[in-house]
């Protein structure tokens, strides 16, 4: 059966349509490694591993780096937000976000909230599209035992623990 040479010629343009939509759309964020965290007190000289909890006090300095797997010039533009996490608690950490032209963002000039309460939380490390990261409370549902990928933005998670400022080695 042969189609109309209208609905040949509506057919191309409707697929030529559908690329041009397809190419505009924004490529999903890569897949970022766990977040470098630096600041606090350390408890043990020498290099810190992955798995060692990082030991903060309530005012305590924090610095993050997020990388990707792979570098990347896909994505433009980059926002980054650190939050803590633990239960029903979220807490914003004021950073100042440096995203470069690989992909990596460096949150510098944080600082531990003097509100948070000692025990373990979870610091997440988010970055995404200008207006399209997660809002706080989003985050409280999120598994801290991974990353989370959404099209928009990544949260990398990492163990922290607060402790009173008295309780810590001199």
């Amino acid at each position: 059966m042969r189609l109309p040479e209208w609905s040949a010629a509506a057919a191309a343009v409707a697929a030529a349509a559908a690329l041009v939509l397809l190419l505009r759309l924004p490529q999903p964020i890569p897949e970022y490694g766990l977040p470098q965290v630096s600041g606090g007190t350390r408890t043990m000289r020498g290099e810190l591993g992955e798995a060692e909890v990082l030991v903060f006090a309530p005012g305590d300095p924090v610095q993050v780096v997020l990388s990707p797997l792979t570098t990347t010039s896909r994505v433009k533009k980059l926002e980054a937000r650190c939050f803590l996490s633990r239960d029903q608690e979220v807490h914003l950490l004021e950073v100042q976000s440096e995203p470069d032209s690989g992909g990596s963002v460096r949150m510098k000039k944080g600082t531990i909230p003097l509100n948070v309460r000692p025990g373990a939380w979870t610091l997440w490390a988010v970055v995404g599209r200008p207006g399209k990261l997660p809002e706080p409370a989003d985050l409280r549902s999120l598994s801290a035992e991974r990353q989370i990928r959404q099209r928009d933005w990544v949260a990398s998670p990492r163990e922290v623990l607060i402790q009173a400022r008295e309780d810590l080695p001199p």
